[in-house]
């Protein structure tokens, strides 16, 4: 965890065109930790290093779309779509053991929710949700949310036996995909909503 906070952190600060100024992949991303080379990078997809160039929602797409073929620890769902018809999707990042039984680690979940049990299920893994780019001018959420996927897809280190010890995340990059794109008339509004969320 103490990994993946330096590498938030460093996120804010950095993941912007004007910070960027040449910056390495390795400059966005904890200091000693190996990277499964089957595992491709944003510039290795999109051609251009995060934070040198804006990418919008269809860029973002094509990436996790690779990451997720890549790797069987992750699924990409399309959870709708947006009045432009743009994709809604949700990443989730886990075991191999946890994918295989999501629907059900879901509905165990919101089953407790309705019944206003306490959520100390010691078969239950830790769900976590990161939310990216709601509005125009935070493009730089999603553009992270690139190299926060790449991290936890790629990273090599000594995982749990016990698929209840391994964390899932879950990640919509891009909330809103028109608030994302960069247009001369501005972002537009949108929603979008995760299943995961308490009914």
């Amino acid at each position: 965890m103490k990994h993946f906070a330096t590498l938030l952190a460093a996120l804010v600060v950095g993941a912007s065109p004007a910070a960027s100024g040449g910056t390495q992949l390795r400059d966005y991303l904890p200091a000693g930790i190996t990277y499964d080379p089957a595992v491709p990078t944003p510039e290795s997809v999109l051609g251009f290093q995060v934070g040198d160039w804006h990418a919008g929602p269809e860029q973002i797409a094509t990436y996790l779309r690779a990451l997720a073929q890549s790797n069987t620890r992750l699924r990409l769902e399309e959870t709708g779509r947006t009045h432009e018809q743009k994709p809604l999707l949700l990443l989730t990042i886990t075991s191999p053991a946890n994918l295989s039984r999501l629907e059900a680690l879901r509905t165990a979940h919101v089953a407790r929710t309705r019944a206003g049990a306490a959520a100390d299920d010691a078969e239950a893994p830790v769900v976590v949700f990161l939310g990216y780019s709601v509005h125009g001018n935070e493009a730089s959420g999603a553009n992270a949310a690139l190299l926060v996927a790449y991290h936890l897809a790629g990273h090599k280190v000594k995982r749990s036996s016990s698929s209840c010890h391994t964390p899932s995340f879950s990640s919509i990059p891009c909330s809103i995909p028109m608030g994302c794109s960069v247009s001369p008339l501005g972002p537009t509004c949108t929603a979008a909503c995760s299943s995961w969320a308490t009914p």
